[in-house]
């Protein structure tokens, strides 16, 4: 039976992206897709997370976290074919409307949280620690994005880069807002 997975093109260190081309796996696209795929995880996770941890209080987020989750495949696609040679892969592209988005819900978070005047050591619970790690890999996909960018300068990736950042902004705020005000914040005297 012929496997619904294995290409066996990855045994040579190759990967074919959307757009038909092969390109080894240490390309900027393969990097880029790659990284998106990681975050595209963590951001289910945390999903997962708050709903068990939170259920209803939280659906609000639960539900912007799946809006996120769908806006990585069409990341996806801007990645994977970045000047876009196959037009008909690339359903949605991310634009200022989806940027704009991401700014009302990190807004609407800030008009609740009191951040504090120190540097955070670490999260206070499970929700806010796997959305810690949700935005690490962000920002890790925000510079993979942008040596993809320069490599192909002829993309059009502008406002995928401006929707990363502020997505890294939006998930540091919502971890913050799920510490519910208990946060620990780095402690000088203890070393």
């Amino acid at each position: 039976m012929r496997s619904q997975v294995t290409t066996k093109r990855g045994d040579r260190g190759e990967s074919t992206a959307l757009s038909g081309g092969s390109f080894p796996k240490s390309h900027p696209i393969m990097e880029c897709v790659g990284t998106l795929d990681e975050l595209r995880a963590q951001l289910a996770l945390a999903r997962l997370e708050i709903i068990e941890c939170r259920g209803d209080p939280e659906e609000q987020q639960a539900a912007f976290l799946a809006w996120l989750l769908n806006a990585c495949f069409a990341l996806g696609a801007q990645c994977s074919d970045p000047v876009q040679r196959k037009p008909e892969f690339h359903a949605v592209t991310i634009e200022p409307r989806h940027v704009t988005r991401i700014e009302e819900e990190q807004a609407r978070l800030e008009e609740i949280v009191t951040l504090p005047s120190a540097f955070i050591a670490s999260a206070a619970n499970r929700e806010s620690a796997q959305v810690d790690v949700a935005c690490t890999v962000a920002r890790r996909f925000e510079r993979a994005l942008v040596r993809l960018k320069e490599a192909y300068p002829e993309s059009n990736l502008d406002a995928p880069l401006v929707f990363v950042n502020r997505l890294s902004d939006y998930l540091y705020i919502l971890a913050r807002h799920l510490e519910g005000g208990e946060h620990h914040v780095v402690d000088y005297k203890v070393l």
